[in-house]
């Protein structure tokens, strides 16, 4: 930025103090506030500006042409490589309205013949992931973007309604009497208007953030983005790449550090000497007791499902994420009927524990009617109500080490047997746990274009995921 902002910062000025700390805010350098741009026989003063947040590329000067008393400014822009190198690059997929519109027209064109041909839901699954995965490659090929590229702010872009607009045409309107006249009735007036306007201004970026947080799919992060915003920072373009050190060695190539990491999180679990015995599991027919039984979906089941989903943009590995879902619900409804019923025609495992009585009063999670509201709502009138008798009260709050990864398959799959969970429901349960496999991707920054590095999926043997109600279910069920 330059040019003369009539702000004198060679004093020591309220002005000059304001000016400070909104450059400073930005990250912005004033190059020439300490040198006199303007030196007479009886002062000096710097009014004459250049600013910048690239101070390592540009350097700033005096240069006295004598023509005045004011000095000239010699703008200096160095090695334009450094500009270049700050732009980084990533590889996404833009789903924009048409990109969506694409993809819907070729996904409600395709037959899908081949998955209904399929005998093996195995294979029915494979051909439909790698059928949708070619549609979004054709419709929404990854592109190359520029990750520095401006974004639209996340506070200032408040929109202001007629009342906060006519408190600042007033204030305008009053400045320019009061510049014009001189009195100090037109003064008071702008002073006025000014309080009014910054107060309604304050008030609807109040209600604009609080909006953002209470729409919001995770509220830490949007706390962080209005935070970010405000500070003019934006981290995901400073990407650090990980250097390991192990054994006397160093590790920098990302595939040798996605495979470290993978091997570490795998070795930490099968090696862990509370799960290290593993107990196999056999299906016995003969021994089957009557079972719960799961019903058949329908469209109308799978579009309510879709529709009950957080509209988030975050996708795992197959890069289909719940919004892109609820996108092509009516091209793919029918179809995900057609895979859901060919693995279950056999109600829902947690209704069979409920009608059981088989999960404890204590137990808030994944439960109708129940969340961590009821927990601490039930936590704290226990205490109150001990702390009335008269007792001394405490709580001991613990958290189980590896309660997800160390799942051993076998002990939870003889629970469910021995609780009357058999039949198809149990070897579908048996299927989801088993022969899962894990990948572990690595960010990383080669100067230029911001890439992910991934490995081969490893298989484990102790694991649940934490998905939804099903995965704390099984976890409940297994430390009971």
């Amino acid at each position: 930025m330059l040019g003369d902002f009539y702000i004198n910062t060679l004093s020591n000025s309220q002005e000059f103090k304001g000016l400070q700390d909104c450059i400073q805010s930005y990250d912005i350098k004033d190059l020439l506030g300490h040198v006199p741009t303007r030196i007479t026989e009886s002062s000096s003063s710097s009014i004459d500006n250049v600013m910048t947040n690239y101070e390592n590329v540009v350097s700033a000067q005096t240069v006295n042409g004598h023509i005045s008393d004011h000095l000239g400014q010699l703008l200096v822009i160095g090695c334009l490589d450094k500009l270049k190198q700050n732009k980084k690059y990533e590889n996404r997929r833009l789903f924009s309205e048409y990109n969506i519109t694409l993809v819907k027209k070729t996904l409600g064109q395709e037959s899908w013949e081949s998955v209904y041909r399929e005998r093996g839901v195995d294979s029915k699954w494979e051909v439909f992931v790698n059928i949708l995965t070619r549609h979004i490659d054709i419709t929404i090929p990854a592109k190359k973007i520029n990750v520095n590229k401006n974004k639209p702010p996340v506070v200032k872009c408040v929109k202001l309604d007629e009342k906060v607009k006519r408190l600042q045409e007033g204030m305008e309107y009053m400045y320019k009497l009061h510049r014009e006249t001189s009195l100090d009735l037109y003064k008071e007036a702008f002073k006025k208007y000014k309080f009014e306007y910054h107060k309604e201004v304050r008030r609807r970026k109040v209600e604009h953030i609080s909006k953002q947080t209470r729409n919001s799919d995770c509220v830490s992060k949007s706390c962080w983005a209005v935070v970010n915003d405000m500070r003019n920072t934006d981290s995901k373009t400073k990407i650090n790449n990980i250097e390991l050190s192990i054994h006397n060695g160093t590790f920098s190539d990302p595939y040798i550090v996605s495979n470290i990491f993978n091997d570490y999180f795998i070795d930490a679990i099968e090696n862990d000497t509370c799960i290290k015995q593993e107990r196999q599991f056999k299906y016995d027919k003969e021994k089957e007791r009557d079972s719960c039984k799961l019903a058949t979906v329908t469209i109308k089941d799978i579009t309510q499902l879709i529709d009950s989903l957080k509209n988030k943009r975050s996708a795992g590995l197959d890069e289909f994420s719940p919004f892109l879902m609820k996108k092509c619900k009516g091209e793919l409804a029918r179809l995900l009927v057609h895979l859901i019923n060919c693995v279950i025609e056999e109600e829902i495992l947690i209704e069979h524990y409920n009608m059981n009585n088989s999960i404890g009063d204590f137990q808030h999670g994944f439960r109708s009617g129940q969340s961590t509201i009821s927990a601490a709502v039930q936590f704290v009138h226990c205490l109150m109500e001990k702390i009335n008798e008269g007792y001394k009260t405490g709580g001991v709050l613990l958290d189980l080490s590896k309660a997800f990864d160390g799942v051993h398959h076998g002990v939870l799959l003889s629970k469910l047997a021995c609780n009357g969970v058999s039949g198809k429901l149990l070897l579908l349960i048996e299927s989801y746990l088993k022969d899962r496999q894990q990948c572990t991707e690595v960010v990383c920054d080669n100067g230029e274009v911001i890439k992910k590095k991934k490995i081969k999926d490893k298989k484990y043997k102790f694991w649940c995921a934490m998905r939804l109600y099903l995965g704390p279910l099984l976890v409940y069920l297994l430390r009971e």
